[in-house]
């Protein structure tokens, strides 16, 4: 729904579909970087930690089950 919701956003002020891709990039880079696959959570700069709450990708990869790889887990364990 917010991904939606982000699209339509970028499409409605977009004049074509070439356009509509170079908005939505630098937004999804964002996302991408800090659904804390990339960064975890608990390394997310203090300027940036809005972003995780309203980032779906974030809320995708933290209920995701555990992979049956030897990836590392989304969000590694809190320390202490």
């Amino acid at each position: 729904m917010t991904s939606a919701a982000i699209f339509m956003a970028v499409s409605a002020v977009s004049k074509n579909f070439e356009q509509s891709n170079q908005l939505v990039m630098p937004i999804l880079t964002v996302l991408f970087l800090f659904s804390g696959f990339f960064v975890p959570a608990n390394k997310i700069p203090a300027m940036w930690k809005w972003v995780p709450d309203v980032n779906f990708i974030y809320y995708s990869c933290e209920r995701s089950p555990p992979l049956p790889t030897s990836l590392p887990p989304c969000h590694p364990p809190e320390p202490g």
